[in-house]
């Protein structure tokens, strides 16, 4: 009863999740013209779709969004509401702040890449894996993908990636924002940025090396790991989860400051 009470705004979220994604399958297969033929979905194909398409493309814009209500609220509130000075008098403040920040970072692990773990495995009960490659809309699956079983472990794993990138973001603005809201919508900022520097900047630069290696280095398209090369874009999700730790290290490392800020 007390995890579920902990996690219940995770529970909620995934509940959430999943009631769009039965709206989102029902309302792809019947259509104003028609319904469409099941037999020729595959399991890959429906994950693809609900997880990238439809009410699905919806939720992974506001992922940037509802990781950090998720994630970081909980967070948020024991920092800024001057609940950590009552604690640090009892437990040393760096042991506090990490169990707190890992707390942050199961959530993020949880919820959408479970999220887009149980969408497959629903995908894999009621639809076969054989891909219609000729097929469009809910039967897509994109054609360059040869190895479709390991290109969804590969998702899952980036998206995990993308995940705690977001909760890193939302983790350090937390320190000098006053107001949650406010967290959200830098943190939408300061993820377009890095999507602008990656995308427009990083990645014209890299390809001048390897254009067809370097040419897709964005975070936003770590959400789903669709395009790109695997090495590449878990490489870099990886670096760029270093840099943010790092980054939320020194943000949080002066307590004085942190503590004295919770008052304000």
């Amino acid at each position: 009863m007390k995890v579920l009470k902990k996690y219940r705004l995770l529970i909620i979220t995934l509940v959430i999740l999943f009631v769009l994604s039965i709206i989102n399958y029902y309302t792809s297969i019947h259509t104003p013209f028609g319904d469409i033929d099941t037999s020729k979905i595959s399991s890959y194909s429906m994950w693809f779709y609900t997880i990238n398409s439809g009410i699905g493309s919806v939720i992974s814009f506001l992922s940037q969004i509802i990781i950090p209500f998720v994630c970081v609220y909980p967070f948020f509130q024991i920092i800024k509401t001057g609940f950590i000075q009552n604690v640090i008098t009892k437990v040393p403040y760096q042991k506090f702040l990490k169990k707190q920040i890992n707390n942050s970072y199961l959530r993020a692990i949880l919820l959408f890449p479970l999220y887009s773990l149980v969408v497959f495995i629903v995908s894999s009960i009621f639809f076969s894996p054989e891909i219609n490659s000729t097929s469009l809309h809910i039967h897509y699956f994109p054609s360059h993908i040869i190895n479709p079983p390991f290109h969804v472990f590969i998702s899952i794993i980036s998206m995990i990636l993308y995940s705690l990138a977001i909760t890193n973001i939302a983790l350090i603005l937390s320190r000098y924002l006053k107001k949650f809201y406010l967290v959200l919508i830098v943190t939408l900022m300061v993820v377009f940025l890095i999507a602008f520097i990656e995308g427009n900047l990083l990645s014209n630069i890299l390809s001048l090396f390897n254009k067809e290696l370097f040419y897709n280095i964005n975070i936003y398209d770590d959400y789903l790991c669709a395009r790109g090369n695997y090495i590449v874009n878990i490489s870099f999700g990886i670096i760029r989860n270093i840099i943010l730790i790092i980054i939320l290290s020194l943000t949080y490392k002066n307590k004085e400051k942190v503590v004295l800020k919770s008052d304000e």
